[in-house]
């Protein structure tokens, strides 16, 4: 008889926050505040893969809503969480021979910066306001983010080429229309884009994989299945 496959980390998550749905419908951030409630068993089973759930409870604990946004500035204040949480982000593509990070600003400069540092990359900046001198790739947002506006993002030109294997790092994933189009400039560039890591991953679970490698620190889920 065929050995069951193991679930993966995504779908352990996903059926631990099953288990809480009902409690918190209608709760912040966007319905989804949950990661402290796992279970000992859980936390165990994720500890196993990989997972750090006592800093994605830390992380959790930071992010606090104002005026009806998450405030991921926070991490930052905490010199000690957010050398962890740089730590976390970068040690997954430690082999994976990136040669440039590439950051959304403003929140993607400061740790898109920082994980280059970590993994001997150089760090390109992708800009959607602001000066950026010289010949650009631009690539419009497909849709419109948490605030209603959509963006065109813009690279130096020359900032990546057919060598670079790139990385692209940001605090909050949500339906990825901002990194589909960061992923795009990636192509324009004909560099290649290796994967994707994030604090916060709240992506429906059916689009993870159009973002190559993700990897996240903390998981919240959408308000519904799309």
């Amino acid at each position: 008889m065929p050995k069951a496959r193991e679930l993966t980390i995504d779908e352990l998550l996903v059926r631990a926050w099953q288990g809480k749905a009902r409690e918190h419908a209608g709760r912040w951030p966007r319905a989804r505040r949950w990661s402290r409630e796992l279970s000992a068993e859980v936390r165990e089973e994720l500890r196993r893969r990989g997972f750090d759930a006592e800093l994605a409870t830390e992380l959790d604990l930071q992010i606090a809503e104002v005026e009806g946004h998450a405030d991921v500035w926070r991490i930052f204040l905490d010199a000690q969480l957010f050398s962890r949480a740089v730590g976390a982000l970068s040690a997954p593509f430690q082999s994976d021979r990136i040669t440039k990070v590439i950051g959304v600003e403003a929140r993607g400069f400061l740790l898109g910066g920082a994980v280059a540092l970590q993994l001997g990359a150089g760090f390109a900046a992708v800009r959607k306001g602001g000066l950026l001198p010289g010949a650009k790739l631009t690539q419009r947002t497909s849709q419109a983010d948490y605030r209603g506006l959509r963006h065109e993002l813009r690279l130096q030109a020359g900032a990546l080429g057919r060598r670079d294997r790139v990385l692209l790092v940001d605090d909050w994933i949500e339906m990825g229309s901002q990194a589909a189009a960061a992923k795009s400039l990636v192509d324009q560039a004909q560099a290649t884009f290796v994967g994707t890591s994030v604090i916060v991953n709240q992506l429906p679970a059916n689009r993870a994989g159009q973002f190559g490698k993700l990897n996240y620190l903390v998981r919240y889920f959408p308000h519904d299945d799309k």
